[in-house]
């Protein structure tokens, strides 16, 4: 016997979407990293370049994680759905229709896959509520994330929007009962003859069919129940990003105000009101702070810095940086110094790394650098930045002594270049030394006579 169809994909999100070039990245990263598989964007701009562009890594690889449509024809969003339904709902077992400013907040841990292992046994269907956004204070709409800027929603307690989306199970979609054209409202409901043959439930577990029976009216009189409000809000809800800014309430129009755009024009009355309309709304959306995505995200984001760091050739040290707020001072200075003995000195805890100078003495016997930390610390780490101009400067340095007191007259040497082995700086080598000694005072200096020149030093 032929063995049964694997689909490719088993969660997956799509997306019809315009003017949403900007922000996409980081819906594409943040619905990849609570656990969908794959992603299907139809474009709705005139022209694809600008969009396809911007997420090519995504679609050109070889396991790409999004499948790219271009439709050019302002507002057919039910033609994107329809074509892919007709194209690949073959690919997926479970697929949901989401718009680029609509976030899916699963509660507490935010994974779709652990979520659905709980649920896929019981329904074929699972609705997801929404909930508003405001535009905080922005009069435009301002770059960057919309996740970690925008923490300030409507109240749950005062009201939820009865208007759902849907995680729908492939197989259960007969595309002989969707007609044709189709429901403009496929993205968020299916027409009677296939929501009739599914098992369908919201995400607290309560069936549908009443809630759809007469919608919206049977949808609103369900949650003016606040304790189903507070539950589905707290399992698993849509969070719902509408307007970004002030100005986001024009843009709706300027977007375009065909096909499933056609009812557009009302927030652009909203804007033009001088009744006050516009502010009262805004700080409707604006009630309540909500972090949750906010918080998520940052440590989305935290998790990849740290990925990044971990590439950094000469690894952070991770402590702060004593000698930015030391105070130095060098036994001289020379024609290539910047200032006295105490402010060329300063040159080498500027913070920056160069490969120059960040100070230089003259040329005398035993040259050296010190600093003052301004009180006594368990010193844990020292590293030096050589300046690498050429070959034979960065050999002035090699014949180095490290000493640390905790009066600036009892010494301790923690370290010395007897062998004079070389040791760079910013082209990726200092010299790093270890050590585990309470001291005030660092002093690097020469074992020989020469000039005394380093880019930058750093204490821990």
């Amino acid at each position: 016997m032929p063995e049964p169809h694997k689909s490719k994909y088993q969660h997956v999100v799509l997306n019809s979407s315009r003017w949403e070039t900007e922000t996409v990245v980081e819906w594409l990263l943040y619905y990849k990293s609570i656990g969908f598989d794959h992603c299907y964007i139809y474009c709705n701009d005139d022209d694809p370049y600008e969009m396809y562009n911007r997420i090519i890594s995504f679609i050109e690889s070889d396991n790409p994680f999004v499948t790219f449509h271009h439709l050019p024809y302002q507002g057919q969003q039910d033609s994107c759905w329809m074509h892919f339904l007709t194209h690949h709902k073959h690919e997926c077992e479970w697929f949901m229709f989401v718009d680029g400013d609509e976030f899916l907040a699963i509660k507490p841990k935010n994974n779709i896959k652990a979520f659905m292992t709980e649920r896929e046994d019981k329904a074929d269907c699972i609705f997801f509520n929404w909930i508003w956004f405001g535009p905080q204070a922005f009069i435009e709409r301002p770059s960057g994330s919309t996740l970690t800027q925008f923490v300030r929603r409507e109240n749950l307690l005062e009201r939820m929007d009865p208007c759902v989306k849907t995680m729908t199970r492939s197989s259960c979609v007969d595309l002989r009962f969707l007609g044709y054209p189709p429901d403009p409202m496929l993205n968020h409901r299916w027409p009677a003859p296939i929501q009739a043959r599914m098992r369908s439930m919201n995400v607290i577990g309560d069936p549908m069919n009443e809630y759809l029976s007469e919608f919206p009216r049977s949808g609103e009189e369900y949650l003016t129940n606040i304790n189903k409000r507070q539950a589905i809000f707290d399992t698993a809800i849509t969070y719902h990003y509408l307007f970004r800014s002030r100005e986001d309430f024009i843009r709706r129009v300027r977007r375009g105000t065909l096909g499933a755009y056609y009812f557009q024009p009302m927030w652009g009355n909203v804007a033009a009101s001088s009744d006050g309309t516009l502010d009262k709304f805004i700080s409707i959306l604006n009630d309540t702070e909500d972090r949750f995505l906010a918080d998520y995200w940052e440590d989305q984001q935290g998790i990849v810095r740290r990925r990044a760091q971990a590439t950094t050739i000469v690894q952070p040290n991770g402590k702060i940086n004593l000698a930015l707020k030391s105070k130095p001072h060098q036994s001289s200075v020379s024609s290539w110094s910047k200032g006295d003995i105490y402010e060329d000195a300063k040159g080498a805890i500027s913070g920056i790394h160069t490969g120059a100078d960040g100070f230089h003495t003259d040329l005398e016997d035993n040259p050296y650098w010190q600093t003052d930390l301004g009180d006594n610390f368990n010193i844990t780490e020292i590293r030096v930045f050589n300046s690498l101009k050429n070959r034979p400067f960065a050999a002035r340095a090699y014949p180095l002594k490290i000493e640390v007191s905790p009066d600036a007259d009892n010494w301790e040497t923690v370290f010395t270049n007897p062998t004079h082995s070389p040791f760079g700086g910013a082209d990726g080598h200092p010299l790093i030394v270890r050590v585990a000694i309470d001291a005030r005072y660092i002093k690097l200096s020469l074992v020989s006579r020469d000039f005394f020149h380093l880019d930058e030093v750093e204490i821990y």
